[in-house]
């Protein structure tokens, strides 16, 4: 793992957001959850139709995406608590707009079960003769010869093998170099390599090749908010599968798989589309140096009313459940003593009891906390986006980076607008899709 440390902003309450990256091969897919699930189609279609990428919408992408599913074990998901609304045994089958239908979220994509990264399914199991991988090595930059890129300049990585030594080794591109460093690397990359703004290049002092100014801006993330509650000792918490109990996840998981419900039946509000965006540039010409990183966090206000009509949407669902008996005043807002919204309850209310009603100030109360505690939910991505060179864009819909030939990048830095879900799926999209297009220009097929 690597963590990067935003800026301190006023718009987080003056902290520094700390946001992790996968550093290994397999890369955000072989660390956090390693849950896989699609956006929904209307997000793949924006990338064609706002954008003007052809042969990036829902319909191209969703048989990249099949081609990497090989796992068997869809759990069906009834609607059990809504039966009005329909059920499908998997969402990620539908290839619509939006789903409106309950279902499961799919655990894993290997065959016997087992929650699977891209190196194990890509790569390990493939034994591939003309392959090479150098773990433990440190890209400082691509090396470009008269706007033509030839190679790619490595060391051995410092923070890995302590005593290698620092100079830098070259390899050569017969054909194209691909650059898939992820949303916190590949902007990096590009701007050691003189590829971007002018102003950030000739701050770090790095001579500029190709001046993009999209470079490493357009960072996005998914925010994530935890507001807890207290609830009855004698029914089952989330507690004990947070600290990985083994007889909780054994007693949970059967009771999921026998008919959805239980401990994992749970879900939080997602909203996968925030306004606020950020960014993340060079400082130094050293490949060492911790980047001038910015998340963003809030500096949109669109996003703060949409976690301030989500918190109360919470609260009221909450205080309903049978199970319910208070907040813990820790994690919530601290509204003044005399405010409506300073309910002590202790005890469920009853279905039909009114709304909580919220003053201006109550409001200010929520919109700080969100800020003081808002955090990253993993989901980097957008930092060399696939858009034309005027909108801010860093690629075409080839992958081919503006203004340098035989470059490409292929990663999550790459979408030019969010998507609803966890972007494992999606950077295996665009992997996928990627290897398509590489294929097809250099005379080969998939």
């Amino acid at each position: 793992m690597q963590f990067y440390a935003s800026q301190a902003s006023e718009h987080v309450g003056g902290r520094s957001v700390v946001v992790p990256s996968g550093r290994c091969i397999g890369g955000g897919s072989s660390v956090n959850f390693m849950l896989y699930n699609r956006p929904a189609a209307s997000d793949f279609d924006a990338w064609e139709k706002d954008y003007g990428n052809v042969g990036w919408s829902a319909k191209d992408l969703i048989p990249m995406l099949q081609k990497g599913q090989i796992g068997k074990e869809f759990i069906e998901l009834g609607p059990k608590f809504e039966k009005d609304r329909p059920k499908t045994d998997e969402a990620n089958a539908l290839n619509v707009e939006s789903i409106n239908a309950f279902h499961a979220m799919p655990k894993w994509i290997s065959s016997d079960g087992r929650r699977s990264d891209v190196a194990h399914h890509y790569i390990y199991q493939k034994h591939i003769a003309n392959l090479s991988v150098f773990d433990g090595c440190l890209v400082n930059r691509v090396v470009i010869e008269n706007g033509v890129a030839v190679g790619v300049e490595y060391l051995f990585d410092k923070r890995i093998y302590e005593s290698s030594p620092q100079d830098t080794r070259i390899v050569k591109a017969r054909k194209l170099v691909i650059v898939s460093g992820g949303a916190m690397g590949s902007p990096l990359i590009l701007e050691r390599s003189g590829i971007g703004r002018k102003d950030v290049l000739q701050r770090a002092g790095i001579p500029v090749v190709v001046e993009i100014p999209g470079v490493g801006e357009n960072y996005q993330d998914h925010a994530l908010i935890i507001t807890p509650s207290l609830m009855d000792p004698a029914v089952e918490s989330l507690n004990p599968l947070f600290r990985g109990d083994p007889e909780t996840w054994a007693k949970a998981l059967e009771q999921w798989e026998e008919d959805g419900s239980g401990l994992l039946g749970n879900n939080g509000f997602d909203g996968g589309y925030p306004e606020s965006r950020g960014h993340v540039h060079i400082e130094s010409s050293d490949p060492y140096a911790a980047p001038n990183f910015l998340a963003g966090f809030l500096s949109s206000p669109i996003d703060v009313a949409a976690l301030r009509w989500a918190y109360k949407k919470g609260r009221e669902l909450t205080r309903r459940l049978p199970s319910f008996r208070g907040a813990f005043d820790m994690g919530h807002p601290q509204f003044s003593h005399d405010s409506p919204a300073a309910l002590k309850d202790t005890a469920p209310v009853s279905l039909e009891a009114a709304n909580i009603v919220y003053t201006a100030e109550d409001d200010l109360a929520i919109d700080t906390y969100m800020r003081q505690n808002v955090e990253t939910a993993w989901h980097s991505l957008g930092t060399c986006a696939m858009k034309p060179f005027d909108q801010g864009g860093v690629v075409d819909s080839q992958l081919n980076v503006y203004g340098v030939k035989n470059l490409k990048v292929a990663d999550v830095s790459i979408p030019p607008s969010n998507v609803n879900s966890n972007t494992y799926s999606t950077a295996i999209a665009i992997g996928e899709k990627a290897a398509a297009i590489i294929a097809h220009e250099l005379g080969g097929c998939l």
